[in-house]
């Protein structure tokens, strides 16, 4: 028959493994945040040139490389609103602030996300030509899938006003204890 451990060894237990769970996100959000940082557009995975790198310019190197290309790719400018959360979590715990609704918070920022991504699909385009070397342009994939539907139906104007809205829902839902 297995031993059991006291309440109190329970609890240290459940303690430790949940600091060597922060560690690893916090080893994993910063190597996030100098891969993005260090973005290179001609780098192995990109689609965008015909010559590439040859050793990867990417302070991560290929991994980074990779991560920052598919982040890019996906979310464009949005990503960095999933970094900032990420690293407003890590800091709440570092503190030892409790989050609850942890599933609301998570969609809130979700939202927060598409929508900013989104909106740089829909505004940035017409003004900053250095986003050029993004792979699919300032807001990413989902954001030019939203950007079609919007502004097909819409026009710019009526698309910056429901993204604004839909901006405004997910922060409240993100961070309606602290608004």
């Amino acid at each position: 028959m297995a031993k059991t451990l006291p309440k109190n060894g329970r609890e240290d237990l459940l303690r430790m493994i949940q600091r060597i769970a922060w560690g690893f996100l916090a080893a994993a959000w910063g190597l996030v945040v100098v891969a993005l940082i260090s973005f290179e557009p001609a780098d192995v995975p990109s689609h965008a040139f015909g010559v590439q790198h040859a050793p990867v310019q990417n302070w991560v190197g290929s991994i980074g490389a990779m991560i920052a290309y598919r982040a890019y790719l996906l979310l464009g400018l949005g990503v960095w609103v999933l970094v900032a959360v990420v690293g407003i979590y890590l800091v709440a715990v570092t503190i030892g602030r409790s989050i609850d609704q942890l599933v609301l918070r998570i969609i809130g920022s979700l939202i927060v996300t598409l929508g900013v991504s989104s909106l740089a699909a829909v505004v940035l385009p017409a003004w900053v030509a250095v986003l050029d070397d993004l792979p699919a342009g300032p807001g990413g994939l989902l954001a030019i899938y939203v950007q079609d539907y919007l502004v097909g139906r819409f026009n710019v104007p009526g698309s910056i006003l429901i993204l604004i809205l839909g901006l405004w829902v997910g922060v409240i839902l993100a961070a309606d204890q602290w608004v």
